[in-house]
């Protein structure tokens, strides 16, 4: 699964929502444009970094319940 970007802005409040609604239902791939500056780009680094860790830890469980 490849990872995609929301190129709209930021403060399109329904493309944050299609994004967090993504994550918390395990797709992992969604990603918010990292280029902003101020409040917009600090929003997009963590919804980034918490999806990253969501999807590493996803694919760790899923490695150890292989073993």
């Amino acid at each position: 699964m490849g990872t995609r970007t929301i190129t709209d802005e930021i403060a399109d409040k329904s493309n944050l929502l299609v994004a967090l609604n993504s994550l918390r239902k395990g797709d992992f791939s969604m990603r918010l444009p990292r280029e902003r500056e101020g409040i917009d780009g600090r929003i997009a680094d963590a919804f980034n970094e918490t999806a990253e860790m969501n999807e590493r830890m996803a694919q760790e469980l899923a490695r150890m319940a292989r073993a």
